[in-house]
């Protein structure tokens, strides 16, 4: 795998020359989280549990919350093939269902910002402390596990399900956050004099990460028109299939950091046992040191931020884009399934759309910036990014059918206070 980087021009082909498993661990890590992303949300909301719900309004006049149907005087819950089907088989309550999960993934994704930003924060100076290897084998040890974790909160009630789903995204923010720093600092190791083959490898990862997140939201689809009730044999199958893959990674994926910036390239190829000797060596002197090199390495870091004026410019500017997109991506599910009343899966469909923007965009990246220059790109960009989310503003709109229930309810309640 490790070959000499030379000067050949910014193409996919070429990318895929440097960092031909690297590419292959992106496709397979991106498909398999969002294969699960959206069955994730699905299974949330089928966990959730709810008394029969009573029918609301003056006689003649009652209705059914969203979920179940009025049928001689009682609300009846109505099936998973209904187009008002609650999503849940344990609850016929579809409002009730979405402010549930709603409320417990705001919890998650409250404890995922903040552990995000400390396991970032550190995961530099841990890779150079540990390599960049371990970084990516332990987020598949952590992807098994949290599958396996999942598959046993089938058997609970809601709330040990919640205590699981939370100890599970602390798990995978601490192991996810980091892995695309250690992959970007891997095709970094790989290419050492060349920057225009660096950048065109970076743009070669982020085409094969969104290209496998359409192909899993693709794939995802039959499972999620299933609507089921019961995941524990999705579930199982993911640890199953999860497994394989660590076995299989674990053996293909090789170390780029301990020979240092260029010389692993530089490697002949007739030498290989006695430089990975060199390698082990080399490795068990800087893991003596690794605490220091943390501590010492978190603190250059943020020094080196602060006091460059680009990097401070570029945080902050990245800040409102993450901002602007995870609030948007948080929401946008959850607002086709409530305010536009769609089916689970078609919902996924319109965020695998996002993802088929990002592969352009991915692809349009590095011909934009040997053109125009990063800055004007990035500017084009951000400018692109505003217009859309100005657009996007004017399409949220009052779920009238929820509208109709709540005045029924208001209703009902004043005829009985008189």
């Amino acid at each position: 795998m490790w070959v000499a980087v030379k000067r050949e021009g910014g193409s996919f082909r070429a990318a895929c020359k440097v960092v031909p498993r690297l590419l292959l661990f992106m496709g397979w890590i991106s498909f398999y989280n969002y294969f699960s992303g959206d069955p994730f949300a699905a299974f949330m909301e089928s966990m959730v549990r709810c008394p029969i719900p009573e029918p609301i309004g003056p006689m003649g006049h009652q209705t059914c919350p969203k979920g179940a149907s009025f049928f001689n005087g009682t609300c009846v819950p109505v099936g998973n093939r209904h187009k008002h089907w609650s999503l849940s088989a344990k609850c016929a309550d579809k409002a009730f269902v979405m402010k549930k999960t709603a409320s417990l993934n705001g919890m998650n994704q409250f404890v995922a910002a903040g552990l995000s930003l400390a396991s970032v924060a550190v995961a530099g100076s841990i890779m150079d402390a540990f390599g960049r290897k371990p970084i990516l084998v332990s987020a598949l040890v952590v992807n098994v596990a949290v599958k396996l974790m999942l598959f046993g909160s089938c058997f609970l009630p809601w709330a040990g399900f919640a205590i699981v789903l939370m100890v599970q995204n602390v798990l995978m923010v601490m192991s996810m956050s980091p892995m695309y720093p250690a992959m970007n600092a891997m095709v970094a190791d790989l290419t050492p004099d060349d920057e225009s083959r660096r950048g065109t490898c970076y743009a070669a990862m982020e085409v094969v990460n969104h290209m496998m997140d359409v192909v899993a939201f693709l794939c995802g689809y039959p499972v999620l028109a299933l609507h089921l009730a019961d995941y524990r044999l999705f579930w199982g199958l993911l640890a199953v299939v999860g497994t394989l893959a660590l076995v299989f990674f674990s053996v293909v994926l090789r170390e780029t950091r301990t020979l240092g910036v260029a010389s692993r390239c530089e490697l002949p190829r007739t030498n290989t046992e006695e430089s990975e000797k060199v390698v082990r060596m080399q490795t068990r002197v800087v893991t003596s040191r690794g605490c220091r090199i943390v501590f010492s390495g978190l603190g250059g870091g943020l020094c080196a931020v602060w006091n460059d004026g680009f990097l401070r410019q570029y945080f902050v500017i990245w800040a409102f884009v993450s901002v602007g997109i995870n609030s948007t991506w948080g929401l946008a599910q959850m607002y086709a399934q409530s305010f536009l009343d769609l089916s689970p899966e078609t919902a996924s469909m319109s965020r695998a759309l996002w993802h088929v923007s990002l592969t352009i965009g991915s692809m349009l990246s590095s011909p934009l910036i040997d053109r125009f220059g990063a800055s004007d790109t990035l500017t084009l960009a951000l400018f692109i990014m505003a217009w859309i989310v100005c657009l996007s503003t004017r399409a949220f709109g009052p779920d009238e059918s929820a509208s109709r229930h709540d005045d029924a309810k208001q209703q009902y309640h004043r005829q009985r206070s008189h």
